[in-house]
């Protein structure tokens, strides 16, 4: 009956931190959809504090979330999938524009932008927490609802730093920067995170074909790494 409807009894819901997983996200399901069409997944485009809610709640099965790797995860299950950097974001006008690396203590003099803890909890945590860890004094300026509403007054603003994730760097015009750091002891790391006390029967399959997934997309990356090196080696004799 459920197939002559259309109405799948097997059913996944996820929530994902937009442009940070989207790529592997969309990879992955075109595969699983194509494999397993009898499951119909639902996918919503969640802030951070959402998706957390979700989980718990278990309105959502499976979570592909951003967590700073100071931070330890205690809640939830967890699949480590890739790593992403954090960057300082600067008007093209700001004296550090200039500068493609720079040092977190190069900002320390700069008034610091970021988002509202009232609206996101883990607001230090992604930003200023970093400055944190580094022992780094800084000066919060200004706080805003978002970070969508942080990088565009960072448009109007040339003596402003924000720190944000390099996946977010999409928000930032082109009238704005983002800079590498040389600081490399803390980063980001995207997971995929699920509750162990889910009793959701395509739980395990989806993970069991996601597994696979990461398999074949880490041994490719690395086979490409290596084909690279090889060329390189090539051209180095060559000359």
């Amino acid at each position: 009956m459920s197939k002559f409807t259309g109405k799948s009894k097997k059913k996944l819901k996820i929530a994902f931190l937009g442009e940070a997983v989207q790529q592997v996200l969309v990879g992955f399901l075109a595969e699983f959809n194509a494999e397993f069409p009898e499951v119909v997944i639902d996918c919503r485009d969640s802030e951070l504090d959402e998706s957390l809610n979700y989980l718990e709640e278990q309105s959502c099965d499976f979570g592909f979330l951003i967590r700073p790797n100071f931070i330890e995860n205690e809640l939830f299950e967890d699949l480590y999938i890739q790593s992403d950097t954090i960057g300082v974001a600067v008007n093209k006008h700001h004296p550090l524009a200039q500068n493609q690396l720079v040092s977190l203590n190069e900002i320390e003099k700069w008034p610091i932008i970021r988002v509202d803890p009232a609206s996101f909890a883990l607001s230090h945590q992604f930003s200023t927490e970093f400055l944190d860890r580094y022992q780094i004094p800084y000066r919060v300026e200004k706080e805003y609802p978002n970070l969508k509403t942080c990088c565009f007054n960072l448009e109007f603003n040339h003596r402003a730093v924000l720190l944000m994730p390099r996946h977010r760097s999409y928000l930032l015009s082109d009238n704005c920067v983002l800079l590498d750091i040389k600081e490399d002891k803390y980063w980001f790391d995207l997971e995929l995170v699920w509750d162990a006390k889910n009793r959701n029967p395509c739980v395990p399959l989806f993970l069991r074909q996601f597994r696979k997934f990461l398999q074949r997309r880490n041994a490719n990356y690395t086979v490409s790494l290596e084909l690279k090196d090889s060329i390189t080696s090539t051209l180095d004799y060559a000359l």
